[in-house]
């Protein structure tokens, strides 16, 4: 088996002691989430930032996954000292500690916000109202700072009346905080590596005029694998800077956030794949015309690949570093 991964710099930082972040959060240990209070000690906490945490404005925006039991303090790890947003994934009460710390620090916490086809691609106009509404509830109830909108539903390149509709969401959100006192509320919206990549053919000149900013997912890059059936890098740098260039030519550098994986991909050879061979075919699964894709493929943690004792090949060639793991003791 063999796993593809870029190497980065890991996003770790000192330990954040619960000892340090307990003094940030009401002592009656008030839940995060809807229906509850500011769970903050100084309640000024949970209003939206009218600034950015940093003069330069460039954001460091991270997705954050609560776990649970001991991986839930995974966020005290982290490199706070340059991380400007975190999109929440999940919510959990414990999160409170994680809230509060982040809003101490100035970073801006969001929420997911993913309109249905149901309603952005009909004239549907309750449905439409509902999840605005919906949003709003969110916002409030989170405390949040903005919504991080990430529709990943392919739309046809000429089905103009669903691409405007679903920008149409985006412009709607924002009316909504506006009219709620919360203007400084932002709206983001999560894109492909390049535009309309995977299908997605939107008005994205639309989408960011209405957005603060754009987030390019580069990462899962191969989703598409039009070619042989071969392992393939997760986020191949030339891949990325090309996606980059395109971007740059829908819209302004300072609407564009870059997002890249902390995880590799893992795919199985084929049976009779040597360890010394050069490339790892794997085994074919049609996805939306294309002969295979990375959705089969298993993810590996960054600290596993990071600190695993086997050894890593560079690939010039495609800028990624791989290694091998025979599973089955033969070498293959």
């Amino acid at each position: 088996m063999k796993w593809l991964f870029l190497l980065t710099l890991p996003l770790a930082g000192a330990f954040v002691s619960h000892e340090h972040t307990r003094s940030l959060v009401k002592a009656d240990d008030t839940p995060y989430g809807p229906g509850n209070p500011c769970p903050c000690s100084d309640e000024s906490l949970c209003a939206p930032l009218k600034t950015n945490r940093f003069d330069d404005g460039k954001e460091f925006f991270i997705f954050h996954v609560p776990g649970y039991g001991e991986l839930n303090d995974e966020w005290r790890q982290y490199n706070w000292d340059r991380i400007t947003s975190v999109s929440l994934w999940q919510f959990v009460d414990s999160d409170a500690e994680f809230y509060c710390y982040a809003k101490s620090l100035g970073v801006r916490i969001f929420v997911q916000a993913s309109p249905e086809r149901a309603a952005y691609a009909t004239n549907n106009e309750t449905a439409k109202l509902e999840w605005v509404d919906n949003v709003l509830s969110d916002v409030q109830g989170y405390f949040a700072d903005g919504i991080n909108m990430d529709t990943e539903d392919d739309i046809a390149p000429m089905n103009k009346t669903v691409q405007k509709g679903l920008t149409d969401m985006a412009v709607r959100a924002k009316s909504a905080f506006v009219e709620n006192d919360l203007a400084d509320v932002l709206v983001t919206f999560d894109v492909g590596w390049s535009p309309n990549a995977d299908g997605r053919f939107y008005d994205y000149e639309g989408l960011a005029e209405a957005s603060d900013f754009l987030v390019i997912m580069a990462y899962d890059m191969a989703s598409y694998i039009w070619g042989a059936c071969l392992a393939t890098p997760n986020s191949p740098p030339a891949q990325v800077l090309q996606g980059l260039l395109q971007w740059m030519s829908v819209t302004t550098p300072d609407k564009l956030v870059l997002a890249v994986p902390w995880y590799g991909r893992s795919y199985e050879c084929t049976e009779g794949t040597k360890v010394t061979d050069r490339y790892c075919p794997i085994a074919a699964a049609p996805w939306r015309d294309c002969n295979c894709t990375d959705a089969d493929s298993g993810v590996i943690d960054y600290t596993a690949a990071y600190n695993s004792n086997l050894t890593k090949v560079k690939d010039d060639i495609l800028q990624n570093t791989y290694y091998n793991n025979v599973v089955n003791g033969t070498g293959e």
